[in-house]
């Protein structure tokens, strides 16, 4: 008994498999800059969180030069 493949079958395999490859390229492009984008965010607020600090500190240096002032 010879098998055969319904050609409708084939052509949806082969679709489906050209519509995967094709996506496959975008998604790595969005991953890639989503990451990127990701990372941006993070030095942001690593820059915040540094000016944040220096913002204390100099509000501590102050207030300590203010109180050796007052007798």
């Amino acid at each position: 008994m010879p098998e055969t493949e319904n050609p409708q079958v084939t052509d949806a395999v082969s679709q489906s498999n050209l519509s995967v490859l094709g996506q496959a390229a975008a998604h790595a492009v969005a991953t890639s800059l989503q990451a990127s984008s990701n990372a941006a965010g993070l030095r942001v607020a690593a820059l915040q969180s540094g000016s944040t600090n220096m913002t204390l500190l100099r509000q501590a240096v102050i207030v300590r030069a203010a109180a050796g002032l007052t007798p």
